[in-house]
C-alpha cells in the first residue's frame, strides 16, 4: 500500500488564488461649459449639458440625470439614483460583456463655482452619429448587427424605450447602429400589448429568422450565474455605492427576462407575423399613447389581470378620468394578485 499516495488523497486542496476585485472607477468631477447644440441629437427630457474635466480642458462630456420627465406622475416610485445606476451598468453590459457598439456611461460630480457637487451621469460627447429618427434605416450597413443590438436591449435588458423612440438608437457615420440610452432598462418584461421591446424600424427592415434566432439563443443560453456575474462585474466597477441588494435586483430582472425568452420568443413576430389587430396604426405611430402610458406604470411584467388593472387605474388618473378610475379600481378589488391570495390563505 502506498501510504504517501493515500495521505495525499486526503490532503485539503490548495487554496485558490483570490480573484482580484475589479478596479473601481471613481466618479469624475466635471464643470459645466455650456448648453448642447440641439442639432447634435443630444436633447431630451433629461436636459443634458456639456461639461469638461477641469484637469483635462480638452475633454468633453455630456452630463444628465434620469428625471423621468413628463411621465413622473405615472411613476410615483421613481428613483433617479436607481435609474442612473441602471443606465451605467446596462450600457457596459452591452458594450463590454456583449461587445456591441454602444454609448457608455459613468458616474460624475457636477461641481458648481462655489464648490458644491451634485451627482450626474456622464458620457463622452460624440458628434460622429445621427439618431435613427434623422437617418434612413437603409443607411445601416449591417442589419444583422442592428437586430442583435435591439433584441438584446429588449429581450435581456427589458428596455422598452427604444421600441418607438428612434432617438435612443444612433447610426454612426460609418453606418453602424449603436445603443445610446438605457434609462428605462433593467426592468422585468420584454413586451407590452403584444409588441416586443425592439426598435420597430430596425426590425421591420432587417429581421429574419436567422438573425432573430441567433441573438435570442444567445440570451436564452445564459445561465443564472453568468447573468449575475456580468451584472456584478460592471456594477462593482462603475458604481460608487454598489451593494448586494442592487446587484440582486438587477440580476433577478435580467434572469426573469431570459426566462420569458425561453418560454416564448415575441421577437419572431417580425418573421411569423403579428396578430391582425397589431398590423395597423400601432406599428406605424411613433408614440401610441396607450402603449406609452402603460409602459410607464408600476406593473412591469404586465402579464396578470391585477397588474393590467393597476396600469389602467394609473392611466385613468393621469387622464383625470374619475369615472374610469373608479371603474377600474372596483374591478381591481375583484381580482387578487398571487401575493394577496397567499396572504389571505395564510390568514385562513
Amino acid at each position: 500500500m502506498n501510504i504517501q499516495s493515500t495521505q495525499n488523497r486526503f490532503q485539503p486542496p490548495a487554496p485558490k488564488p483570490a480573484t482580484p476585485e475589479p478596479d473601481k472607477i471613481p466618479p469624475l468631477d466635471v464643470v459645466a461649459i455650456g448648453a448642447l447644440d440641439t442639432g447634435t441629437g443630444w436633447t431630451g427630457i433629461n436636459k443634458p449639458i456639456r461639461v469638461t474635466d477641469p484637469k483635462d480642458p480638452n475633454s468633453a462630456y455630456v452630463a444628465k440625470n434620469n428625471t423621468d420627465g413628463a411621465f413622473i406622475s405615472l411613476h410615483p416610485h421613481h428613483d433617479t439614483r436607481k435609474d442612473n445606476i441602471t443606465e451605467i451598468v446596462m450600457s457596459h453590459i452591452v458594450a463590454d460583456e456583449f461587445k456591441m457598439p454602444s454609448l457608455t456611461f459613468r458616474e460624475g460630480n457636477l461641481v458648481t463655482p462655489d464648490g458644491r457637487k451634485s451627482q450626474v451621469v456622464l458620457s463622452p460627447l460624440r458628434t460622429d452619429f445621427k439618431t435613427l429618427e434623422h437617418v434612413a434605416v437603409e443607411e445601416i450597413k449591417d442589419g444583422d448587427q442592428a437586430v442583435a443590438l435591439t433584441v438584446l436591449q429588449g429581450g435581456l435588458l427589458g428596455d422598452w424605450d427604444s421600441t418607438f423612440n428612434d432617438s435612443n438608437l444612433w447610426v454612426r457615420n460609418d453606418g453602424v447602429a449603436m445603443g445610446a440610452d438605457y434609462g428605462y432598462a433593467g426592468k422585468p418584461g420584454i413586451s407590452c400589448l403584444g409588441v416586443p421591446f425592439a426598435n420597430i424600424k430596425i426590425m421591420k427592415a432587417f429581421a429574419n429568422r436567422e438573425n432573430v434566432t441567433s441573438i435570442s439563443d444567445r440570451i436564452k443560453n445564459l445561465s443564472d450565474e453568468e447573468i449575475q456575474a456580468m451584472v456584478e462585474r460592471q456594477g462593482s466597477k462603475w458604481i460608487r455605492d454598489w451593494n448586494p441588494q442592487i446587484s440582486k435586483e438587477l440580476s433577478d430582472n435580467l434572469i426573469s427576462n431570459r426566462n420569458r425568452m425561453r418560454q416564448h420568443n415575441p421577437f419572431l413576430k417580425y418573421v411569423e407575423g403579428f396578430h391582425p389587430g397589431l398590423k395597423g396604426p400601432l406599428l406605424h405611430s411613433k408614440y401610441p399613447a396607450f402603449f406609452w402610458k402603460c409602459s410607464q406604470a408600476e406593473a412591469p411584467p404586465l402579464n396578470r389581470p391585477d397588474q393590467w388593472l393597476d396600469v389602467l387605474i394609473a392611466v385613468s388618473k393621469y387622464k383625470k378620468s374619475e369615472t374610469m378610475a373608479k371603474f377600474f379600481t372596483y374591478m381591481r378589488s375583484q381580482v387578487q394578485s398571487p401575493e394577496e391570495k397567499a396572504a389571505e390563505a395564510k390568514k385562513g
